[in-house]
């Protein structure tokens, strides 16, 4: 029997390695069909990023071909790999047991859903289309060594942020990617029930019958803007406050 490997966290898994509490919350907004992501972007564009040196081996890590099919249907990922090659480049970590860890990327886009897409405008950002890491491997440092010769090249090609999404219920990942140095630049939440959805993201409210042949499309320099708004309201209003003297 070929085990599958651990993809999606269920609410058992997010209550024994998070919390009571946040495995609740996933599971309401589950029964209320809720869905809030959180958008967020890796900046490459430092001095001297920490892309080589101690910790990071990169000799069983490769990039994918097209040839790389059998790998991966092998750990349960069959039919997967010409969709993410279609978006863009990835690599790959094989060991003496198969496959071990993918990073793909993806130019422009990314669907967060199969009628819901977000876009980036410019050329200085590229999607992080997926990470993966079989769980015996998982707590090694094997998920920040497939992440080098991803910002390399990202780097050398000219991009300057790496962006990407998570569900805000996925705690496991959420962590992993602050680690890793992510920060959020929006959040898009939706209800979708009888094929219409209702969606929210920075200061906009949309409400339609959308699907994968038509689908909504998010721009994540309006996201930006509208929080560049926020935050300029918020010092407006900060200044415009009374001043109160404790006495």
């Amino acid at each position: 029997m070929r085990l599958r490997p651990l993809y999606k966290v269920t609410l058992l898994e997010t209550a024994r390695h998070v919390g009571a509490r946040q495995a609740l919350e996933k599971l309401l907004l589950r029964l209320l069909r809720v869905r809030p992501v959180l958008l967020m972007t890796l900046s490459i564009d430092g001095e001297n990023p920490p892309f080589s040196g101690p910790g990071y081996d990169t000799s069983n890590i490769r990039s994918v071909g097209a040839d790389d099919e059998a790998l991966f249907a092998a750990a349960g990922f069959g039919g997967m790999l010409q969709g993410k090659l279609a978006q863009g480049p990835g690599w790959i970590a094989v060991g003496e047991s198969g496959l071990q860890a993918w990073y793909f990327l993806a130019r422009e886009e990314s669907r967060i859903a199969n009628w819901l897409i977000a876009r980036v405008a410019g050329r200085s950002m590229i999607w992080a289309a997926g990470i993966w890491v079989h769980r015996d491997s998982r707590g090694s440092d094997l998920a920040k060594r497939i992440r080098a010769p991803v910002l390399r090249w990202s780097r050398v090609q000219g991009y300057r942020e790496i962006v990407t999404w998570v569900d805000q219920t996925n705690h496991s990942s959420r962590r992993a990617m602050q680690k890793a140095g992510y920060r959020e630049i929006g959040r898009v939440v939706f209800l979708r029930l009888f094929g219409f959805a209702l969606v929210h993201y920075g200061r906009r409210w949309r409400l339609g019958r959308w699907s994968a042949a038509q689908p909504l499309v998010i721009d994540l320099d309006e996201l930006r803007e509208d929080a560049s708004m926020d935050v300029a309201l918020g010092a407006v209003t900060a200044r415009k406050a009374p001043l109160l003297i404790k006495r």
